[in-house]
């Protein structure tokens, strides 16, 4: 360090005569006459009037933009219900059961005939993912075509005493994959 400070200080000393002293006198001089700058200010040129006239608008647009916002979170009241129908007045009916109840009845009085679903594994999966006991007694059924398709009816005991639950799946009902075709209840 020492030795880079004596090399800077004899490189100082080997420059300066080398200035002639009229032009270091000039220098000097000019620098002594020049007006000091104010330290702290920052010089910032003047804005247009298209950007004043943006300033202000933009300003404005934040000002209405804060109002209406806060009027909004203190406005408590409910919006009107709108004239149109809405999702949660929409009711949809599915298609008619494939079978009247008298045949329903009928499949009562008749070993069931399930064909796929007669396996007591696959019609426990089917029952599974239709919501019943994999267990649950199947109280009648037959193979049948339903909407341009094989299936299956499986009629099986409801809530309430007296009640039966009419299903119709397509045949290769799983507890994944149930393919409910139609459903309906009737009472014995």
């Amino acid at each position: 360090m020492i030795r880079i400070r004596r090399e800077l200080s004899q490189l100082r000393a080997d420059n300066a005569a080398k200035v002639p002293p009229a032009v270091s006198a000039r220098v000097t001089a000019a620098l002594r006459s020049a007006p000091r700058p104010a330290v702290h200010s920052i010089a910032r040129p003047k804005l247009s009037r298209a950007q004043s006239v943006g300033l202000l608008t933009g300003l404005g647009a934040a000002a209405l933009a804060t109002v209406v916002g806060a009027h909004m979170l203190a406005d408590d009241s409910s919006p009107e219900s709108p004239a149109r129908p809405t999702a949660s007045k929409i009711t949809v009916s599915g298609p008619p059961f494939p079978l009247s109840n008298d045949e329903l009845r009928a499949a009562l009085d008749t070993p069931p005939d399930l064909g796929p679903l007669s396996n007591a594994h696959r019609r426990g999966s089917c029952l599974a993912g239709l919501g019943y006991s994999p267990g649950s007694e199947v109280l009648g059924g037959r193979q049948l075509a339903a909407f341009g398709r094989s299936a299956v009816l499986m009629l099986l005991p409801g809530q309430t005493a007296g009640e039966v639950r009419a299903v119709v799946v397509e045949p290769g009902c799983t507890d994944a994959h149930t393919a409910l075709l139609a459903e309906t209840s009737l009472h014995r």
